[in-house]
């Protein structure tokens, strides 16, 4: 009977923090920092690209053109890497509440996920050292592409197969719990079917233009088009920092009515659809 009640503290701690920290991935401080920097990253390549800062080093030199590379790659993969574990945090939290109370929701785990996430970003560029060819030395103008070494290659495979497989299960897997819930336990089921959407922007934007990276690659396709693939890879994962905040805005209740909370928002907006959504927190 004790540990019954223990148990239940649990749950309710649970759900409590569903509604504090788990309202969105835009929770998580890692993953803002690391969109605020990938922002960052897109102002300057626009800047460049519109000719702002004059000359034509930042396209011709091949030691920029690779510092480049370096930068976008540890960029994009700790961007991939950290929804990835980032999501796979709230499904263990979701799936197991009671372990994830007792062994996961401390400082040390945020730790060892950025610590995690920056490793396997900060290997992932240092791989475009090794195995350089003549090509990639001697290219006159920046094609990030051809910076793009063989062993790279593999573990860019391998990372993006994998991140692909664990988003799918993660998907089921919190789709099936969505199932389980009673229609009374609104809250959660808000946020898990939400998360669900985000997952799928993530798989649509994030994770097939890279397949199509890796499906080239293994089809041995022609420089020119694996370069265009890669341009369409940087599109679209900005694509997906963007898409999710209007559809949360939509589907996701607790988001819709904080964001009408906001200052700029007309009051008689505001008054009109929270009493749509305000249900949701009773």
């Amino acid at each position: 009977m004790l540990e019954l009640l223990k148990n239940k503290r649990r749950m309710d701690m649970f759900d409590i923090r569903v509604h504090d920290d788990y309202m969105s991935l835009e929770s998580s401080e890692l993953y803002n920092i690391i969109m605020f920097i990938l922002a960052i990253r897109n102002i300057v390549v626009s800047c460049a690209n519109l000719c702002v800062f004059n000359g034509d080093w930042f396209f011709t030199s091949t030691d920029i053109c690779l510092v480049r590379s370096i930068i976008d790659i540890i960029i994009f993969t700790s961007f991939e890497m950290a929804y990835v574990t980032e999501i796979v945090i709230f499904s263990i939290s979701v799936v197991y509440p009671v372990f994830f109370m007792k062994n996961m929701d401390n400082i040390k785990t945020k730790i060892f996920s950025g610590l995690l996430v920056l490793t396997i970003s900060i290997f992932s560029g240092l791989m475009l050292l090794v195995g350089r060819t003549d090509l990639s030395r001697q290219n006159t103008f920046c094609i990030i592409y051809i910076n793009w070494t063989e062993p790279f290659q593999i573990t860019h495979s391998f990372l993006t197969l994998l991140s692909l497989i664990l988003a799918i299960v993660i998907y089921i897997r919190t789709k099936y719990e969505i199932n389980k819930m009673s229609s009374e336990d609104k809250l959660r089921k808000n946020i898990c079917d939400f998360m669900c959407w985000s997952m799928l922007f993530f798989m649509g934007f994030g994770m097939l233009p890279n397949i199509l990276l890796v499906v080239s690659y293994f089809m041995a396709f022609d420089c020119n088009f694996k370069n265009i693939c890669l341009d369409v890879v940087y599109l679209t994962i900005s694509i997906s920092l963007i898409v999710p905040f209007p559809f949360a805005l939509w589907k996701n209740k607790l988001i819709r009515r904080h964001f009408l909370e906001l200052p700029f928002v007309p009051k008689n907006i505001y008054e009109r659809l929270t009493s749509k959504v305000s249900s949701i927190t009773t």
